[in-house]
């Protein structure tokens, strides 16, 4: 794995710990332990293109795929939003477009697929913070 590669994730992984950190105070959204799962699997990439191996399985994918689900029942629709409102929304938002920017320069299709869900993931959960907390969205 190149340099900018793995800097890339680290950025990710940090951004992560800062929305985690945020979300400390908003435990009634009950998004912090999926996301502290998904940021666990991005680590674990990052290490299996370090270590040339594969630590990551198909069946975090489909779990990711079906929470995905769970998370999208308590949205109205999939329509685009704007990419702003509450701190926390705009900062999942952020994450979000790192990741699909990320997602160009992996090669391999189960992680390509997993960081794809987990790019959609972050963004329906900056729509959720944007809806429960600041009852926003056009």
């Amino acid at each position: 794995m190149n340099e900018e590669m793995k800097l890339n994730f680290e950025l990710i992984e940090a951004k992560f710990g800062y929305i985690l950190a945020c979300l400390s105070s908003y435990s009634s959204l009950d998004l912090s332990k999926r996301i502290s799962e998904i940021n666990d699997k991005i680590v674990l990439m990052k290490n299996s293109l370090i270590d040339n191996k594969d630590y990551v399985d198909i069946r975090d994918v489909i779990k990711l795929r079906e929470t995905l689900k769970g998370l999208e029942s308590r949205l109205p629709n999939d329509n685009q939003v704007p990419l702003q409102g509450h701190k926390i929304a705009c900062l999942l938002f952020e994450l979000s477009v790192q990741i699909k920017m990320l997602m160009l320069k992996i090669e391999k299709e189960d992680f390509i697929e997993y960081l794809s869900l987990s790019s959609k993931f972050l963004y329906d959960c900056g729509r959720i913070v944007n809806v429960e907390i600041l009852c926003y969205e056009k």
